[in-house]
């Protein structure tokens, strides 16, 4: 599937469909229990588990789809970098809910631990998936952008000034989600010495590394 050909809307839609497949499940379970059946609740067990399946799945958590559909709103708003880390701390808060019913869910039923479990489990997931660096997680918008732009011919931009010695990824986190970048590097003086495009930018963190600082890329590029 070719994400960045995707709207906002349809990529939604992609995450809804595990939930409506349930919720399908569910209705098909209860027709066949009330017309085929006589109501005999042999079907109870598969209705009460889709219904549980397509809420649980719609949990605002990372990396349910219910968490993929609120990255992609906030995406969408404040741009990929601050959705991610919003996503991460919704997901976060979530969980100390969902470990909290468990907790009184097992106070009432000591042989249920199973939300608590799963709660703690997807706690360390996230914990143990750590967010990439935000050069790296802005990076797939650079290229979404260079598509855009190429294809339209025009695009809205805007600049930014930073310090020789300011490194590459730290500027790129301070990058819009929807805007061309061109970056004007000052020396200590404030006098300018070099403009970079995010491209430039970007083949310079694939090539050498996300420490690299704006005056060790120039440097390189005199040799």
């Amino acid at each position: 599937m070719e994400e960045n050909a995707l709207s906002v809307k349809k990529k939604v839609l992609v995450y809804l469909g595990g939930a409506i497949v349930n919720i399908l499940l569910l209705l098909l379970s209860f027709m066949a229990d009330t017309y085929y059946l006589g109501n005999t609740g042999n079907m109870g067990f598969f209705i009460f588990t889709n219904l549980c399946l397509a809420v649980f799945n719609l949990l605002p958590i990372i990396p349910l789809d219910g968490g993929n559909i609120v990255r992609e709103l906030l995406n969408d708003k404040v741009g990929f970098i601050k959705a991610n880390i919003y996503i991460r701390k919704i997901s976060e808060i979530t969980l100390i809910g969902l470990v909290s019913i468990g907790i009184v869910q097992l106070h009432n039923n000591i042989f249920n631990f199973s939300l608590i479990l799963i709660g703690i489990y997807i706690f360390f997931i996230i914990k143990k998936i750590k967010p990439m660096e935000g050069s790296f997680m802005n990076m797939k918008q650079f290229f979404y952008r260079k598509e855009r732009l190429l294809k339209i011919g025009a695009y809205p931009a805007r600049d930014i000034v930073v310090m020789k010695s300011m490194k590459l990824n730290d500027v790129v986190k301070c990058m819009d989600f929807d805007r061309f970048h061109i970056v004007h590097v000052l020396d200590e003086n404030l006098k300018l010495i070099k403009h970079f495009t995010e491209q430039e930018i970007l083949d310079s963190l694939v090539q050498y590394h996300t420490e690299i600082t704006f005056d060790d890329l120039i440097g390189k590029g005199s040799e």
